[in-house]
Parts: C-alpha cells; structure tokens; sequence
C-alpha cells in the first residue's frame, strides 16, 4: 500500500474526488481512478478512505462547527441503481439516471459508472452467477436468431 505522502497534491485531490464520485465505495473508486489515470501510481482501497478520513478531520480551514456532524452515507439508491443494472446491462446511463432521480451532468455520471464497476466486482466474484451466465448463452442466441434479433428476453421464462 503506497503512503499518502507518496502523491501529488493533484493526485490527492483526484484520489478524493473519485471517492466522493463512488459515493464511498473504496474498491470501486479505486477501479474508476486506475481506469482514468492508468500510468500513475496506483492507491489501495484504504488510501481512499485514509484521504477522505484526513479531509473530514483535518480539512481544509473551514470553521469546525460545519464539520461537527458526520457524514452518512445511503447506499439504497447504489443499490437499486446495481439492481437494474443487473437486471438489464443494457440499460442506458440516462434511463438509470431519469428512473432514480439523478442529476445528469456534462461529463459522464460518475456515480452511476462507480455502481456498473461495483456491479462487475460482485459479478467477478460469484462464480456461480458466470456458471449461470455462461451456460445460458447458447440458448439466448438461439432464441435471438429465432426472433430475427428482436426482443426475446420474454420468452426466457
């Protein structure tokens, strides 16, 4: 695990940014910042929480009253979000966003690209939804050539 003292102030910034972004997923902020910045060095799950643990203790000379209630964090819209997301992969970023209220911004909605990587980490890591996965291709290919490339997803049921 490199030392907080090992990066830039640029990369500091950037490291608690993404973490904001993923909305306090360690491992899925560290993904999306390894994706964005591949050729810098490459902070642990726990520098993203060591940085925003620093910046909520120490911060940044702002007045301590405004830094007196914790922060809580609700992760019911991450999870509805990873819900359809699993649901259907194919659904668009600005359906996600229109069906959960969530703001679309210029750049691509990092909180929503923070669920889809979180989303692919549990799917990595539960071997039985791949088996799963896997052993229906054959089937969905056959029923979409069926269908002429139509909607089949009814039909699997």
């Amino acid at each position: 695990m490199p030392l907080l003292t090992e990066f830039s102030p640029r990369e500091i910034a950037d490291i608690h940014f993404y973490y904001g972004m993923c909305r306090g997923v360690a491992r899925a902020a560290r993904i999306a910042y390894i994706a964005a910045f591949p050729n810098r060095m490459q902070p642990s799950a726990r520098n993203f929480q060591e940085v925003h643990r620093r910046f909520s203790n120490v911060g940044l000379g702002l007045a301590r009253e405004h830094r007196q209630q914790a922060d809580v964090i609700d992760t019911s819209i991450e999870e509805a979000v990873l819900n359809d997301v699993f649901a259907d992969p194919t659904t668009s970023t600005r359906r996600l966003a229109a069906r959960h209220a969530l703001p679309l911004i210029r750049r691509p909605n990092l909180t929503i690209a923070c669920a889809v990587v979180q989303c692919a980490v549990n799917i990595k890591n539960d071997p039985d939804m791949v088996r799963r996965a896997t052993q229906q291709i054959s089937v969905r290919a056959l029923m979409c050539l069926q269908q002429h490339g139509d909607h089949f997803e009814h039909l699997m049921h």
